[in-house]
C-alpha cells in the first residue's frame, strides 16, 4: 500500500520497528484519514452484513445466475434497472432487535434447569 500511495517512509522491520512493529502500528497506518486509500476494520459478526449478503443473494438469483449479458455495460444496465424494481417490490423495513438482560438471564436459567444444575421452575413443575 505504501508504494501505491507514493509513501516513501521507511516501513521498518516486522515485530521490531516502524509501521511493521505491531498490529496496532500497522492498523494505525492503514486507517490514516490522510491516505488516498484507507482500510476500515469491521468485525466479522457485524449484523449489517447479513441483510447485504441476503440482498446480493437475491440479485444473483434474479439477475445474474440465468442472465445473458453481451457486455459489461449490458450487465451494469440490468443491475441498475433491477435496483429500483427490487426496492418497489421486495424491500421491507428491517426491524433490529436486541436481547434484553432479563431474557438472557431467563435463557441461562432454563438451560441450567435442563442440565440439572437448577431445580425446575414452578411453571415446569405444573407441566410435568
Amino acid at each position: 500500500m505504501a508504494q501505491t500511495l507514493g509513501d516513501e517512509q521507511e516501513l521498518g522491520e516486522k515485530g521490531k520497528s516502524g509501521i511493521l512493529e505491531s498490529m496496532q502500528t500497522r492498523a494505525a497506518y492503514l486507517s490514516d484519514h490522510e491516505h488516498r486509500i484507507r482500510f476500515v476494520y469491521t468485525p466479522k459478526h457485524c449484523s449489517w452484513l447479513n441483510p447485504i449478503e441476503v440482498w446480493f443473494s437475491i440479485l444473483d438469483k434474479h439477475v445474474l445466475r440465468r442472465g445473458n449479458f453481451i457486455s459489461k455495460e449490458d450487465l451494469r444496465e440490468k443491475i441498475q434497472r433491477y435496483i429500483p424494481y427490487s426496492n418497489r417490490h421486495f424491500a421491507k423495513v428491517w426491524k433490529w432487535s436486541a436481547i434484553k438482560t432479563k431474557q438472557i438471564e431467563a435463557l441461562i436459567a432454563k438451560v441450567m434447569r435442563i442440565e440439572g444444575v437448577l431445580p425446575p421452575s414452578e411453571d415446569e413443575k405444573m407441566v410435568a
